[in-house]
């Protein structure tokens, strides 16, 4: 699937800016970062960028 790493490259890059959003507004609103967090929610959203950019790539295949 030739695919699936240009997927993880935008992934990956839309997964760190959600980071950087996750960590200013967590440092805004408590005065810290919440590292653990702002790592669970990279995770979460790079996996759900991912699976939809791939899942959009093969309905545009069909």
């Amino acid at each position: 699937m030739p695919t699936v790493s240009s997927d993880l490259r935008y992934a990956v890059a839309s997964a760190v800016a959600g980071g950087v959003v996750f960590a200013a507004f967590s440092w805004a609103a408590e005065g810290e970062i919440d590292w653990a967090g702002g790592a669970a929610f990279m995770l979460a959203f790079g996996l759900v960028v991912t699976v939809a950019l791939v899942y959009s790539n093969r309905e545009e295949e069909k």
